[in-house]
């Protein structure tokens, strides 16, 4: 592992980063990483993000859902955030077990949450007429109507969504 390159270099045990192209191209994930236990990134791809990161962003210990994750040794999925592409998006954490249920990694993705919201695209939930993923803190991760989640979402909490206003009277 190259501290300079924040992780593995792009040449170094080329296979796993084949593998984790492939799964990025099967699904939505922008972004899919590898942690070591201790939280120090082991890999990320695509290689340009890993070698892009601030050197304040090589170990993500002190993240929440890392934290939670490392706790529970379940999977857990961020509140959203402005990546560093400057897109609004959710990380997902699932810590690997040994046999001695030990975390011996954390396998990541990033999501953008515009391609969050595609996954509640209406003709799959066509049995209603609206659908949508909040985090923690109230805010609209995804939503049928791309346009909530393309809009400021950190000024709109999904508890001012016509919806909700029926369960609090």
């Amino acid at each position: 592992i190259d501290i300079n390159l924040n992780g593995l270099p792009e040449t170094v045990d080329f296979g796993k980063r084949l593998i984790l192209e492939e799964l990025r191209t099967k699904s939505d994930f922008s972004v899919l990483f590898v942690l070591k236990p201790d939280g120090d990134h082991y890999i990320s791809h695509p290689f340009l993000v890993q070698k892009n990161l601030k050197k304040d962003k090589y170990n993500l210990s002190s993240r929440p859902y890392f934290q939670v994750a490392s706790q529970t040794k379940a999977p857990v999925i961020s509140d959203s955030f402005l990546g560093a592409d400057g897109v609004l998006a959710v990380a997902i954490d699932v810590p690997i077990l040994n046999k001695s249920d030990d975390i011996i990694a954390h396998l990541g993705g990033v999501f953008h949450l515009t391609s969050l919201s595609k996954l509640l695209d209406r003709n799959k939930i066509s049995k209603f007429d609206v659908g949508f993923v909040v985090d923690k803190r109230g805010y609209a991760i995804a939503h049928t109507d791309i346009d909530v989640v393309r809009s400021d979402v950190r000024r709109k909490k999904i508890t001012e969504h016509p919806f909700l206003k029926v369960f609090k009277s």
